[in-house]
């Protein structure tokens, strides 16, 4: 398990004189794991990271069933959820970067 927290601040969050947020960073299934760390005062909410594939397993049918579980955690938790979906794009191997020459 590899637990990350990234912190929330933009030039007009700053200016707001706001408390930054500090969120968890996890991958799909592992939210329960974390439930701990996430029930902590000082954390705001959590980013979990899906992938298509997992939430269209065949073409056309589509099962968001991972991020309702953890959307009704979080619920739970009073926390916030924000939801990376990343696809076969996202993979290097695809060169989704742009080279240079």
């Amino acid at each position: 398990m590899t637990v990350a927290v990234a912190v929330s601040c933009s030039s007009a969050f700053a200016q707001s004189k706001k408390v930054p947020e500090k969120f968890l960073y996890a991958g799909s299934g592992e939210l329960e794991e974390l439930r701990p760390i996430l029930k902590r005062p000082g954390i705001d909410g959590i980013q979990v990271v899906y992938s298509w594939k997992a939430l269209e397993p065949a073409f056309n049918e589509y099962d968001f069933s991972a991020i309702e579980h953890d959307l009704a955690l979080t619920d739970s938790l009073g926390k916030k959820l924000f939801i990376q979906i990343q696809d076969s794009s996202s993979r290097l191997k695809r060169g989704a970067c742009p080279t240079t020459s």
